[in-house]
């Protein structure tokens, strides 16, 4: 069995030289709820969004720890952390 390497050279379109730069707003989330038990079918679930906005000058980052009450699945906490992300983008004008 035989390997072969290959050395890009200048022209090659996929090489990446420096860093990626991300100019856009970047959001991102998650969420956790405390242990599944079979008596609590209600439980309380932590909500993380982080938000950089590099479409300023000065890199703006926004950190938002929030908590809901009553939530019964992980797919309903995960779609309140991208409730609350379209909703906190939206009324900051962020693309």
């Amino acid at each position: 069995m035989t390997f072969s390497t290959t050395t890009p050279n200048d022209r090659d379109p996929y090489l990446i030289r420096l860093p990626a730069s991300l100019t856009e707003v970047r959001c991102y989330t998650d969420a956790s709820t405390s242990l599944d038990l079979p008596s609590n079918l209600s439980r309380n679930v932590g909500i993380d969004v982080f938000i950089v906005n590099n479409q300023k000058h000065l890199v703006q980052t926004i950190y938002i720890k929030a908590v809901m009450k009553g939530t019964s699945s992980v797919l309903m906490a995960e779609a309140a952390a991208l409730v609350l992300v379209a909703t906190v983008t939206n009324l900051l004008d962020l693309q």
